[in-house]
């Protein structure tokens, strides 16, 4: 859970260093890190989650017309099952609305237990399922739970 002296702010380019080290230890296929500057160098919207001044947990999203994507939600190790990710959460709908969108969707795959308790927590539904959309690198996939929610401003 925040504390006083935590913050959740944009992300910046020193930022990924701290952010590569959180992806490795949590991604079974991390993203590069080429991957993590195109998406601050486009536009994304990333945010940066610094706890006691260290990088500890980041988002990524990209945001349409109509609706918002989460690409990745990811905490240090150190930090899960402590209240941080449903903060973290609750900022990216926050700022979501404040855009103007009110129909986030994301990904997870079906072994990330946490993950789906979090997204279900906050009232999102499985929606569909994405076929061997996780691919591990060694010739075996996971599919991918897709989930979506309709934000609702009194219920974060």
């Amino acid at each position: 859970m925040l504390k006083e002296n935590d913050l959740i702010r944009p992300m910046i380019p020193a930022d990924i260093e701290a952010v590569m080290r959180i992806e490795n230890a949590t991604n079974p296929t991390p993203w590069s890190e080429k991957i993590m500057r195109d998406c601050l160098n486009v536009g994304f919207k990333c945010f940066s989650l610094v706890v006691d001044g260290a990088v500890m947990g980041y988002a990524i999203y990209v945001l349409s017309l109509y609706q918002c994507h989460l690409l990745n939600l990811r905490l240090d190790p150190a930090l899960q099952g402590k209240g941080y990710g449903s903060d973290f959460l609750r900022f990216c709908l926050k700022e979501t609305l404040k855009a103007g969108v009110g129909w986030m969707v994301l990904e997870v795959r079906p072994s990330n237990p946490a993950g789906i308790a979090l997204y279900t927590k906050f009232g999102f539904t499985q929606i569909a399922v994405k076929e061997k959309y996780y691919d591990d690198g060694d010739g075996r996939f996971e599919d991918a739970l897709i989930y979506g929610l309709w934000i609702k401003e009194d219920k974060l």
